[in-house]
């Protein structure tokens, strides 16, 4: 395989000396930065390695450093850099690469690509994976801090307290390997320095550093850093799959790292995905071939929270079409059985699109979906709901039959699914179902469930009344005085039996005129009351109660005149019992509403000057007078024919009283 190299040193100033390649001019600066003095020369650091991704390429540069005393200005430095393409770093091992190197001096030409032999010793196992056995022994406690910071803080730079660029080499050679491709591309490291070293505006992940310099870049960067030493505090619930990771680096080859490079592959190269694919591995049983069961039961206990494991859970989901690492393809079925019998089933709540995408690829099984549908009656989470959705939702679209669902199973899905509602006959429903879906419509959204609604309101106005009052609340509003009238069908006399869906209908109707006419609200509670009092009406008196109800809604005055005239018959003609009460009811709910109407239009002041000079006039005789002079005001007001205050300050003057009358009776 061909790799391309450069070399870096002093010639009137740090500079590219040979290269075989051209870089992008960012990638150029970058790598040039690089390839200079870490801070100060220190002896035991001659030789140090820096690796790094080359920014705007698909490159990784690996590279050695030589301080250059034969110069005779201090400081000085060689670097010769290789450019290691996305798919070398698959299959390559740095120290393997490490011997590609060559010192200035020496006879090199670095204006050519090189070419990389297969190496003699073997870096790759039978598998094709890394051999990574360290071969300087470092303290286990070491190792462990090493995989947490690295793999559990994912923005976090590891600084080491070194003494020669030797030290730490193997550990950030073997946790290179141990990474996937994709993930080693983002890896950045440098194995010995006297200052923090920078890729753009960020520190590299790894880097040994002088122990002052350790201690000084650990303040510099704060937050954003962390001195690996074995005294490090892991907390206990990260502690195993620490420990994991650090006993890997010490194996020449192990299941781990099979999987890890299968898993891997498909996974975002985060540093926090390896922390993700150990805690998943300590969940599985000791074997390389995992059940769909067992790793969706590894998965939903690991990571109990939506967000938690994500990568790996949408990894899995995604598998059961396609197949991958973990999963054969063709397993939906499999997976929607584990996750809907699983004990945290709401681990998988945030791919409810995915999850949809898998009730669909089984194309040619209704018995299957059915049975799934039904056994979700089982889970209340929101998770199985859905699920459940999706598979009746599924049939539906196919036109088969829904006779092997479950009927509550079908009214649940009937609650949040206008797919379904738009298959559901409505008229076949018994009481019992009925109620039901009135239980779960208080909840749903849409123009079908407005409609079901509205239809199951008819349907119980016509027999005693069982919907909840939350759905009367929401539906009865809705329907218009003339369909409550038409589903009673009782005659000259609305029995007692037909009198509580009138009175919820008012209740509703008042429920939701409450926040912006109090007034009315108030009234048609008052209404409802009355109603519900009463043992039996008139046909005319319940028309007039609807009239009323409408006026409310529309804001009609005439309509509310037409409503306090009838009321004004009954309270006259009847001398006792509901039609009395209810008739007076009327009456006197027409003033208290006609101010409700009229307030709408006035300024604040003005409607409160009117109210409390109203009801003061001691001058007039009876009902009807007030309304007249009332009216009248509220006309002179709203037109601006005349002002309130002088309207208020004069209206005891006869002539004015009789300009007032006029002005009602010029807007009849």
């Amino acid at each position: 395989m061909r790799i391309d190299q450069s070399l870096h040193g002093y010639l009137d100033g740090h500079q590219l000396l040979q290269a075989s390649l051209t870089l992008p001019s960012r990638a150029a600066w970058e790598v040039l930065k690089l390839s200079d003095l870490a801070g100060t020369v220190v002896r035991s650091f001659d030789g140090y390695i820096t690796a790094y991704p080359v920014p705007e390429t698909d490159l990784y540069a690996f590279a050695k450093t030589w301080y250059a005393y034969e110069l005779p200005r201090p400081g000085c430095v060689w670097t010769h850099t290789l450019y290691l393409p996305a798919s070398v770093v698959e299959g390559i091992a740095l120290d393997s690469v490490e011997r590609l190197f060559v010192r200035p001096g020496e006879g090199a030409d670095y204006s050519q690509p090189l070419v990389l032999e297969a190496d003699p010793h073997g870096s790759l196992n039978e598998d094709g994976l890394l051999n990574s056995r360290l071969s300087i022994p470092i303290d286990h406690s070491i190792l462990v801090a090493s995989t947490y910071l690295l793999y559990g803080k994912g923005d976090t730079t590891l600084l080491f307290a070194a003494e020669a660029s030797e030290q730490y080499k193997p550990l950030f050679y073997a946790l290179w390997k141990q990474s996937w491709p994709s993930l080693r591309m983002k890896i950045s490291f440098c194995t010995g320095g006297a200052d923090v070293r920078y890729l753009g505006n960020e520190p590299l992940m790894l880097q040994a550093l002088t122990p002052s310099a350790a201690n000084v870049g650990n303040r510099r960067l704060k937050a954003k850093a962390q001195i690996v030493d074995k005294a490090l505090p892991i907390p206990e619930r990260d502690l195993p799959w620490a420990e994991f990771l650090a006993d890997d680096l010490l194996e020449t080859y192990s299941t781990y790292r099979h999987t890890l490079y299968g898993v891997g592959r498909l996974l975002p190269s985060k540093r926090t995905s390896m922390s993700e694919v150990a805690r998943l591995l300590l969940r599985l049983p000791p074997q390389s071939a995992f059940g769909i069961e067992s790793v969706i039961q590894a998965i939903e206990t690991e990571f109990t929270s939506p967000r938690d494991g994500y990568d790996l859970k949408r990894l899995v989901i995604a598998g059961a079409i396609e197949g991958n690492a973990f999963i054969g393809a063709n397993e939906a079925g499999h997976i929607l059985d584990a996750i809907v019998s699983s004990e945290h089933p709401d681990a998988f709540v945030d791919f409810q699109a995915e999850l949809r995408d898998l009730v669909a690829s089984l194309s040619t099984d209704d018995a299957y979906l059915a049975q799934l549908a039904n056994r979700t009656a089982q889970c209340a989470a929101v998770i199985c709901s859905e699920i459940r959705r999706f598979a009746v939702e599924e049939l539906v679209a196919r036109g088969s039959d829904l006779a092997a669902i479950d009927r509550d199973v079908l009214l649940d899905v009937l609650a949040s699914s206008e797919v379904v509602a738009n298959a559901v006959d409505l008229e076949r429903l018994s009481e019992k179902e009925t109620e039901r879906i009135f239980d779960a419509l208080s909840h749903a959204k849409g123009e079908r469930f407005d409609e079901i609604g509205r239809t199951l309101i008819r349907k119980e106005i016509r027999r005693p009344w069982r919907g909840t009052a939350e759905v009367a609340y929401r539906y009865l509003p809705t329907l218009s005085t003339e369909e409550v009238l038409s589903s009673i069908d009782g005659g000259e006399t609305v029995r007692d039996s037909w009198l509580r869906p009138l009175s919820n209908h008012l209740d509703a109707v008042a429920v939701r005129l409450r926040t912006r006419w109090p007034a009315r609200s108030r009234v048609l509670e008052e209404v409802a009351r009355a109603i519900k009092r009463a043992r039996q009406v008139s046909a005319r008196e319940v028309s007039a109660w609807l009239d009323l109800v409408a006026t409310f809604q529309e804001g009609d005055r005439e309509a509310l005149e037409a409503a306090a005239t009838l009321g004004s018959v009954f309270a006259m003609s009847q001398n006792s019992g509901p039609h009395r009460e209810i008739g007076e009811l009327l009456l006197s709910s027409f003033d208290v509403v006609d101010s409700a109407l009229s307030r709408d239009r006035l300024k604040g002041w003005e409607w409160d000057a009117l109210v409390d000079w109203v009801p003061g006039l001691g001058w007039y005789d009876d009902w009807d007078h007030c309304r007249r002079y009332r009216l009248g005001a509220f006309a002179a007001a709203q037109r601006h024919w005349l002002p309130v205050r002088d309207l208020i300050s004069s209206i005891s003057e006869e002539s004015r009283r009789v300009q007032v009358r006029r002005l009602y009776d010029s807007t009849l």
